[in-house]
């Protein structure tokens, strides 16, 4: 997985006064709002004896333990150990291991790699923004890999075949495509026609590296989807459409309800039977463990796969570093001097 990154692992408006168990990048997390009303993730089990915290209660912005009742505050301390009374002396190791966490784009994020003294600012989406009431979420898990959602995002000459039946307006035949690199964002445009341009679709298609897409086929719905990896198999799907078809206040958010619903349960299914029996469908492998002949429409894959390697390949070669670092004895500060008086010596 590609580190160093923020990663949405949840609906904010789920997080409300009851802890909440994610399971993210293999591991199992439970987040919950703390005495500031902020949000805080840490690894799941209660230090005592390992009783997952998800399970417990939240109490004036600590979590309690369900098995114990031990009480955890924002900073991952434990304030309470009842079976040893108020005012006890708490041992030092008996503390929750935080991760780092914010809120934003009405989502939680978890940051995946090294601390920082300073943090990036978590950035999605234009359209991230636009009034919630206009919109409509769903989030479920899917049993893929999440590289090879982001790539089906990117794909969007297989509409005309796999999603025929759901879109048959959509033309076979890509015109006026480009697609371009830019820092972590794969931005893509194009037009989907008959073969001599006419009836056609013009779209947007955006990736944003780790795991976030931006697909829009007119001015009038767009959709953001998350694809934020669980394990190597398993991932977690959000999708929130936006639409201005409708614009009454009672109704835009019933419409974007409805069209939601389309797209989560007629499209996105149409997809999970080919990626059942796709090369590499089901084993967990990522989008580099299967071998693919790109054409000129795949311009967004391919750039996708490229930034995905350079970004796996300089965490490589940084850990190699630390590595070579942790293996290397200590020497004093004479030691080539003595090294060199020592080969000398021996001639």
């Amino acid at each position: 997985m590609i580190r160093d990154v923020w990663y949405p692992v949840l609906e904010a408006r789920k997080l409300k006064r009851k802890p909440v168990r994610l399971d993210r990048f293999g591991r199992r997390f439970v987040a919950w709002r703390a005495e500031d009303g902020r949000v805080r993730v840490a690894d799941a089990y209660c230090p005592h004896r390992g009783v997952s915290l998800d399970q417990g209660k939240v109490v004036n912005g600590r979590i309690v333990c369900p098995m114990h009742g031990f009480q955890f505050d924002g900073s991952g301390a434990c304030q309470l150990m009842p079976c040893e009374g108020q005012g006890a002396k708490i041992p030092p190791g008996l503390r929750l291991d935080l991760q780092v966490a914010d809120e934003a784009h009405g989502l939680i994020w978890m940051w995946h790699g090294e601390p920082r003294a300073e943090y990036p600012e978590i950035v999605l989406f234009p359209y991230a923004d636009l009034p919630l009431e206009r919109s409509a979420e769903v989030s479920y898990v899917v049993n893929y890999n999440y590289t090879r959602l982001m790539e089906t995002h990117l794909d969007m000459h297989h509409l005309a075949f796999a999603h025929h039946k759901g879109v048959p307006w959509i033309g076979p035949k890509m015109h006026e495509y480009s697609a371009e690199l830019d820092g972590l964002s794969i931005k893509t445009r194009g037009v989907l026609a008959a073969e001599d341009g006419s009836k056609g679709t013009p779209f947007i298609c955006d990736a944003q590296l780790p795991c976030a897409s931006f697909v829009t086929a007119a001015d009038s719905f767009r959709l953001i989807i998350i694809t934020a990896p669980i394990d190597d198999k398993r991932t977690w799907m959000f999708i929130r459409y936006y639409q201005d078809i409708v614009k009454l206040p009672v109704l835009r958010r019933v419409m974007a309800w409805m069209l939601l619903q389309y797209e989560y349960r007629i499209l996105q299914p149409q997809d999970w039977p080919l990626f059942d029996e796709m090369h590499g469908g089901t084993t967990g492998g990522t989008v580099d463990d299967v071998p693919m002949v790109l054409v000129k429409s795949d311009a967004g894959l391919a750039l996708y796969r490229k930034r995905r390697r350079q970004l796996l390949a300089a965490q490589a070669e940084s850990d190699a570093q630390k590595d070579e670092l942790r293996v290397l004895p200590h020497q004093p500060d004479d030691a080539p001097a003595r090294a060199a008086e020592g080969r000398a010596a021996s001639r």
